[in-house]
This record gives structure tokens, C-alpha cells and sequence, in this order.
């Protein structure tokens, strides 16, 4: 395996941009304050548009859901949610129900852009 600089690697003619990828993960603990809110909006949403506009990943985790507001879900229209307690919960993550009976050993509903939820396994770690 040969190692090779970035700037070698963006002259290679079978280099394709759009293979790039740069996530950028945004997490709050479980027992922080909720992290939703107006403050924060104004803070995420323009790096929200900034990061779309540039192609960067950027994901948001949160135990907080209750404070998601509607403006979070048009910038974020892409959501994940493992098992929840109650229907509700999985109707203000994902719009519709369902989360509630996933187990809770990797399983998760994914929704992409408004879309019918799927079910995805996901790898299980125990704390």
C-alpha cells in the first residue's frame, strides 16, 4: 500500500468528489438540560444550511426530543429512532408510530425525508 498526500489523492483522475464525506455529530448527554431551543436554533440552523450547501453530513443526537421543534424537522429532514416508551414519543421523532415496539437490542426505525419509516438493525452495545 503506497501512502499518498491529499493533494496527490485530488489529481488522481479516479478520484470522484462526491465519494467525500465529512460528518459532523452533534451529541448531548442524558443528563444535560434538554439541548432544544430557541438559542440553539438560531445557532444550528445556519450551520444546518451552510453544511448542506457544502455537502457536509451533519447529525444531531439527542435524548430530548420533547423540545424538537418544526423548524428542527425541516433543516433535519432524515430521523433515526430506537425504541421509545410510548407512541407519542415515536410520533414527535418520527411522525408516525412505531418505535414503540422495537426491541430494545439494535433495532431502528429510519425515516428519510418524510417517508414510510424502515426497519434497520443496528450493532447493540451495552453501557
Amino acid at each position: 500500500m503506497k501512502n499518498i498526500s491529499l493533494s496527490e489523492l485530488l489529481k488522481h483522475p479516479e478520484y470522484k468528489q462526491s465519494t467525500a464525506v465529512l460528518p459532523i455529530i452533534i451529541g448531548t448527554d442524558t443528563n444535560d438540560k434538554p439541548f432544544f431551543g430557541k438559542k440553539v436554533e438560531q445557532n444550528i440552523i445556519p450551520l444546518a444550511e451552510k453544511a448542506r450547501a457544502t455537502g457536509i453530513h451533519l447529525i444531531i443526537t439527542s435524548n430530548h426530543f420533547d423540545k424538537i421543534s418544526n423548524l428542527f424537522k425541516v433543516y433535519f429532514p432524515v430521523r433515526m429512532a430506537f425504541w421509545v416508551a410510548a407512541k407519542k414519543e415515536s410520533v414527535k421523532i418520527l411522525g408516525e408510530p412505531g418505535a414503540e415496539t422495537l426491541s430494545t437490542q439494535g433495532e431502528a426505525l429510519f425515516s428519510d425525508a418524510g417517508r414510510i419509516p424502515i426497519l434497520i438493525h443496528t450493532p447493540y452495545m451495552e453501557e
